[in-house]
């Protein structure tokens, strides 16, 4: 974090001086690593500005534009993501990043069939990009084509997309979660983290699997990797803290929510959840 803010700080103060307002393109550069810095931590309201600054300059530059519609999708504009690919599109048909960013933005607007058309299109140009192999499986598992599924991720692998074996079998198990088949479930992400050990997003999801099943201290395992692995570490000890309440254990849950405040202060319902259980403990007293 201290390396980006010095970066932040170095960007932005260049910004003051008159010989970079006079000059375009040291500007777009400076706008460009300001909109990088700020997606890498993840705020990206204030990217998306930067962008937005760079495309006034340069309004033709596909990279700038696939820069901005990777901040629209971060932040769920899909409709604005979608309008933007048109442009992009007509600046340059061959570029496959933009039909990745237009299959996503179809996908989450509900336009399947275009969906699929792009992410099969951005495929055709770069079949080496992940994205469309995903957007292909969700299209598929809303349509319960779970072979097809599979079979989408075999395609992938030919060009060593590693990762999409392991996310076609996470969004198997997320499928079977929804229907309340556990114990299927389980298999199913179990198979995805033998692809990809180091996948945070599948154990959120089996630890989620085995607290359904009252595995507690596997859950707790799971939990204990994501945070030794920088995962999202509040939330970590937030569901640990669940988890010690739900098996009785008040004092540890409590220390847990506690952890939970000393990374974020404002941290939805720790607060409450501490107050009652300190009532809960003092009631035994």
């Amino acid at each position: 974090m201290g390396s980006y803010d010095t970066a932040l700080k170095y960007f932005h103060e260049l910004l003051k001086n008159k010989k970079t307002k006079n000059n375009e393109i040291e500007l777009i550069s400076i706008y460009n690593k300001l909109g990088r810095i700020y997606s890498k931590l993840k705020r990206y309201d204030e990217a998306l500005k930067f962008f937005d600054k760079v495309l006034n300059l340069m309004p033709n530059n596909i990279y700038y534009i696939n820069c901005k519609c990777n901040t629209l999708i971060k932040l769920g504009k899909y409709e604005e993501c979608l309008e933007l690919s048109d442009i992009g599109i007509e600046v340059d048909k061959n570029d496959s990043l933009i039909y990745s960013f237009r299959a996503e933005s179809l996908y989450n607007l509900g336009y399947l069939k275009e969906a699929l058309d792009s992410a099969n299109r951005c495929i055709n140009l770069c079949p080496y990009i992940s994205a469309p192999y995903i957007i292909k499986m969700k299209i598929l598992l809303d349509n319960q084509e779970n072979e097809e599924v599979l079979m989408v991720s075999n395609e992938a692998n030919k060009y060593k997309i590693n990762e999409i074996k392991c996310k076609a079998f996470y969004l198997l198990s997320l499928n079977e979660l929804n229907k309340d088949n556990f114990n299927f479930a389980l298999e199913l992400i179990n198979e995805a983290i033998s692809f990809n050990y180091k996948d945070l997003d599948s154990y959120y999801l089996r630890a989620y699997i085995y607290r359904c099943i009252f595995e507690y201290n596997l859950a707790l395992n799971d939990y204990n990797f994501i945070i030794n692995n920088n995962g999202n570490i509040a939330f970590s000890y937030y569901q640990c803290a669940l988890i010690f309440k739900e098996i009785g254990k008040y004092r540890i849950a409590i220390s847990y929510f506690n952890k939970v405040l000393e990374i974020d202060p404002d941290y939805p319902n720790a607060k409450e959840e501490i107050f009652k259980l300190q009532q809960r403990l003092n009631s035994y007293l």
